[in-house]
């Protein structure tokens, strides 16, 4: 099946890619790109994960935002459509880049959204579910804590690409 040709465009103002070269990214390009997702903060806290007291001390950390002083809250439409709740998270996967860009560090966290209809109702809002948080603000360098660094898993233990 062939398509038209796309208009092209050189504006470089952050306008989504909708045609691609036939060129493959390198594989250690992906391994790079890939390899920068996913951790194991408890792990890396020295915290078991059968420890349930010092587990409970780190969501109580969580909920207060770990201190930041500001937190945002990505909210999807009751709708349920699979297409929002993506749409909502790529947006702050973009957030949390131009916030780095920025200078300014951030901490995504889930847990807030099993309190989704609290949150709700301590704000006003009449729909939407909380999919997380993303606080935010200047990182404390004198917290041990900024100091961690995780491993990650091997990127053939845990990703596969198909060509």
């Amino acid at each position: 099946m062939s398509f038209p040709a796309w208009p092209s465009s050189s504006s470089g103002d952050g306008a989504r890619t909708r045609a691609f070269l036939p060129d493959p990214v390198p594989d250690e390009t992906m391994e790079a790109a890939f390899g920068l997702a996913g951790a194991e903060m408890y792990g890396a806290l020295g915290i078991d994960r059968d420890a349930q007291e010092p587990r409970a001390a780190c969501d109580v950390r969580s909920l207060g935002f770990y201190d930041a002083p500001h937190v945002a809250l990505p909210f999807v439409p009751d709708s349920g459509d699979p297409r929002s709740t993506a749409d909502v998270g790529m947006y702050a996967q973009t957030l949390l880049l131009s916030l780095a860009a920025h200078g300014v560090a951030s901490c995504p966290r889930a847990l807030l959204s099993f309190y989704s209809d609290t949150v709700r109702e301590t704000l006003g809002l009449t729909g939407g579910e909380l999919l997380f948080c993303i606080a935010f603000g200047y990182a404390d360098p004198a917290a041990a804590v900024n100091a961690v660094t995780v491993g990650r898993e091997p990127l053939r233990e845990t990703t596969r690409f198909h060509r």
